[in-house]
């Protein structure tokens, strides 16, 4: 009896729903210093932070010629790089 497929066949709901993007999302990142910030970046030309406790959106980043492929926090979790 194999274990880890059992685990990885439950039933998944989600916590929080996040509203915001007008297109497609293609990342999500959560913060490395524990915080409870992640951050999304997203095919209508803009990143989001949100507030992972409750779904709030803290920021949105402008400014982006073309979709946003990626994002990712530094190791302190100051700096978010798209």
């Amino acid at each position: 009896n194999n274990n880890s497929s059992t685990s990885s066949s439950r039933a998944m709901s989600p916590v929080e729903k996040m509203v915001g993007h007008s297109r497609g999302i293609n990342e999500v990142c959560w913060s490395k210093s524990g915080d409870p910030f992640i951050a999304t970046a997203s095919d209508d030309k803009t990143a989001r932070l949100w507030d992972a406790q409750t779904g709030d959106p803290l920021v949105e980043f402008r400014g982006h010629d073309n979709f946003v492929f990626a994002c990712d926090f530094n190791p302190n979790s100051n700096l978010l790089a798209t």
